[in-house]
């Protein structure tokens, strides 16, 4: 399972990419990243799996 509670983070003082996300994987769940260009879905990503 992956729990991902209030996560934040900002690129310098200027730049908040990620407000306050919250979401979970169940055990054999099939997740995806859906928005537009700037939602953070590359940043979120790169945050969970340590790049």
């Amino acid at each position: 399972m992956i729990e991902v509670k209030n996560l934040t983070f900002s690129y310098g003082r200027d730049k908040q990419a990620l407000h306050g996300l919250n979401f979970t994987v169940e055990d054999g769940e099939i997740f995806g990243f859906l928005g537009p260009n700037g939602s953070g879905k590359s940043t979120t990503q790169k945050i969970l799996t340590g790049n």
